[in-house]
């Protein structure tokens, strides 16, 4: 698939298009020799393996990461610190391409007079970190979009946590009414009776109601 790979100090954006061009090409996962080639350098097989591997090739490995994607940490020898220090990185890392990849459709959404709506949801464990006020792990994000007024936001979260102060029942049991690992029906129809009256208002010309 195409990805990207980013420099956060350097604020900078590269994008690398789909190696596998056809169908037939995908086969080439067959062959060792390529997947070494085309993988040895790749940045979450770095991050996994730092995870997995023994402490002292897990520091050699995490000392790396910062310079690949351009974020400064104080480095840390507690092995204990080591898979906390490899998850801040990434997640850095995301948030900043993430940041990127929606100033290209704002700019693309400007460019064509078009629209462009941002739907933020998130999977039980996330939700669950907001329900119980845990600070947002996307804050950055979340403050940087509210600069950007041709962007419209639904951050899902918050409709939760408004149904979720109408219950008198426990985080888990509340949770248990949508997720099954992802959205079950119940889950589907809340985010779309929560988002129905931002779509409606957001659309010019107006919907046409059913018959």
């Amino acid at each position: 698939m195409p990805y990207l790979s980013v420099n956060v100090q350097a604020d900078t954006v590269t994008e690398h298009a789909n190696p596998f061009d056809c169908e037939t090409e995908v086969y080439r996962l067959c062959d060792e020799e390529f997947v070494y080639q085309h993988f040895q350098n790749d940045l979450m097989l770095y991050t996994l393996m730092a995870k997995s591997t023994d402490p002292d090739d897990a520091r050699q490995l995490v000392s790396s990461i910062p310079e690949r994607v351009g974020i400064k940490h104080k480095h840390d020898n507690n092995y204990l610190k080591l898979s906390h220090t490899i998850d801040s990185i990434i997640l850095e890392d995301a948030l900043f391409s993430t940041r990127k990849v929606v100033e290209d459709a704002d700019r693309f959404a400007n460019d064509w007079v078009i629209k462009l709506m941002i739907l933020l949801s998130f999977g039980r464990q996330r939700l669950k970190d907001d329900l119980m006020r845990r600070p947002r792990f996307d804050q950055v994000i979340l403050d940087w979009m509210r600069t950007r007024n041709t962007l419209s936001v639904i951050d899902l979260r918050d409709d939760f946590s408004n149904e979720f102060k109408q219950m008198n029942i426990g985080i888990d049991e509340f949770l248990d009414r949508f997720y099954i690992g992802h959205h079950n029906p119940d889950g589907n129809f809340f985010i779309a009776n929560a988002i129905k009256d931002a779509i409606f208002y957001w659309l010019e010309p107006r919907g046409r109601p059913c018959q």
